[in-house]
């Protein structure tokens, strides 16, 4: 009876970890909303375990050494007892934001390294598209990612053992996970149909520019993007990786992202609209690439003209009739 007891106190709600990228299944124990630990959910796709970095949840949440506030140093590097104080987040990012633009405004922008931490063990992964954004608009070629060994054997293992990196879009739960989206985003398309007046949020950023008027209806990152579709020697994705992400493109049902009209550009599944979309933006990313004549992106033309043959041979030969774009 007493163990029931307790048991009632205890809110359970359904969740994912985000100890890491893989978002395994779980359910969350609370007591007085104060977190006690995780458990696996086993009716989730990939919620039936759970790996030592999710169960130490709650030690992470309320360890005493936890950082919750930007501490700026007050003592000299190499003190083997450094002292702290802490700043306001408004302080702490001036500061940065003074120093970096200092830096690249006397020696380039080259000299500054970003270190972007682990998604193995982090919860990065939520954001590192953003980081990576910041990066390249500062205009640094030079990142350093950590990772952890329980991502090497997931990334890797299939592509030494069988030669195919894309062995996991092969597992029945990762089919079902995919299958889920895709219910979720079909169900979703009638109603923003069946409502003009929705919109999205207007923002008031703005970059620099001429002045001229914005033509028109594409997002700042293309759907390709988006789907991390990704080329060239520094952040491109393996070609096994690159391939099965072109095939959910052209057979698969895509996200509901950059709106409306910029989501009916890309056809329906399957379709001569949806192949022909996508073959025209790889050719126009690849001829961009061509009139740039930077060296550097030699990589990145052969990895789009080679994915666009791979498009061509597997799905437009004998299929389709309009003008197979060149590059």
């Amino acid at each position: 009876m007493l163990t029931l007891l307790l048991m009632t106190k205890h809110k359970r709600i359904p969740a994912f970890c985000t100890q890491c990228r893989s978002r395994c299944g779980c359910e969350v124990i609370l007591e007085k909303d104060k977190l006690l630990r995780i458990e696996p959910l086993p009716d989730h796709p990939s919620g039936e375990k759970l790996c030592p970095k999710g169960k130490a949840a709650a030690e992470v949440v309320y360890h005493p050494d936890r950082l919750k506030h930007p501490m700026r140093r007050t003592s000299p590097k190499g003190m083997l007892n450094p002292t702290w104080e802490q700043i306001s987040w408004e302080e702490a990012l001036d500061e940065i934001a003074g120093h970096m633009a200092r830096i690249r405004a006397d020696h380039g922008a080259e000299q500054v390294a970003f270190s972007i931490t682990t998604p193995s063990g982090t919860h990065m992964s939520d954001c590192i598209s953003w980081v990576e954004r910041f990066v390249r608009a500062y205009g640094s070629p030079n990142s350093i990612y950590g990772t952890e060994i329980c991502n090497w054997h997931k990334d890797i293992a299939s592509r030494f053992t069988v030669g195919d990196p894309v062995q996991s879009f092969k597992h029945e739960a990762a089919k079902r996970i995919i299958a889920a989206v895709e219910k979720e985003w079909d169900r979703r398309l009638p109603y923003i149909r069946l409502n003009p007046d929705h919109f999205v949020w207007p923002r008031t950023e703005a970059t620099k520019g001429t002045g001229t008027f914005e033509i028109g209806h594409s997002p700042d990152i293309g759907m390709l993007a988006y789907m991390e579709y990704r080329v060239g020697r520094t952040n491109g994705q393996p070609v096994g990786v690159r391939r099965a992400i072109l095939d959910r493109v052209v057979e698969g049902t895509l996200p509901l992202y950059g709106g409306i009209e910029y989501y009916d550009q890309w056809g329906k599944p399957n379709s001569a609209g949806r192949l022909h979309k996508l073959a025209e933006a790889i050719a126009a990313f690849t001829r961009n690439a061509k009139r740039r004549g930077k060296v550097r992106l030699a990589d990145a033309i052969s990895e789009w003209e080679a994915d666009l043959e791979y498009l061509y041979t597997v799905y437009y030969l004998s299929r389709f009739g309009f003008g197979w774009p060149s590059t």
